[in-house]
């Protein structure tokens, strides 16, 4: 209910509001409703009977938030959670703050569902000590879209996404409202050396010989 409900809002929104207005709201909203199901999730008791039930919660929950997320977004770089490379406004906190929730769900869907001798052999130690610096953190995507968008990574370093999905990505971010950013438009033509672009001539190209082979072939005929 609560992902139909935030479609829902989107339209809302978009009718009612003006477009930065109505996409600085739709974040905060998502921001704030995220940090609700984190303190719900994260203070459940887990057991043989809903331990079960609830990673599936939190993974379709985390799954949802992987679609939700692009109408929040006005680029690329806060689709991925990439921090060095967002502005400083109130729709980038917002995203930061999504990204930081869904990974703080991520941690209670893997300590409420993995068994108890696996946790014990991992944390018997204590935490592990992060192996990222600081600056390669901020160059990174955010670390819980790797795990539940497997399919957008060449590897599960976090550090290397497929081109294709990456054009892709530049697209949505265009697409998403009715008025698209004219800077992510620029960026989504020069993405990954100007993919989009090379696509779109190639396949102008190719209709263009088309139609010439059918007048061709029409004027052959007659």
């Amino acid at each position: 209910m609560w992902n139909i409900y935030m479609k829902g809002l989107i339209h809302d929104l978009t009718y009612f509001l003006p477009q930065n207005i109505a996409q600085e709201l739709y974040a905060r909203i998502l921001s704030a409703s995220l940090d609700h199901f984190l303190i719900r999730y994260s203070h459940c008791s887990p057991s043989e009977f809903r331990s079960s039930q609830i990673a599936k919660d939190v993974f379709t929950l985390l799954l949802c938030v992987s679609e939700l997320l692009y109408p929040a977004c006005s680029s690329m770089s806060h689709i991925t959670g990439t921090k060095n490379e967002m502005d400083q406004s109130n729709i980038a906190s917002y995203i930061n703050g999504i990204h930081s929730t869904c990974c703080c769900l991520l941690t209670v869907l893997v300590i409420s569902s993995a068994p108890l001798q696996d946790l014990h052999k991992v944390f018997k130690d204590g935490f592990p000590v992060p192996r990222l610096s600081l600056r390669m953190k901020s160059e990174t995507v955010a670390p819980w879209l790797p795990w539940i968008r497997r399919e957008l990574f060449t590897d599960f370093g976090q550090s290397h996404m497929m081109s294709n999905v990456a054009v892709w990505l530049a697209v949505r971010a265009c697409t998403t409202w009715t008025l698209p950013n004219p800077c992510e438009i620029i960026k989504a033509f020069t993405e990954h050396h100007c993919t989009l672009s090379i696509l779109l001539m190639m396949q102008a190209t190719y209709c263009n010989d088309q139609l010439n082979e059918r007048g061709e072939d029409q004027h052959f005929t007659e």
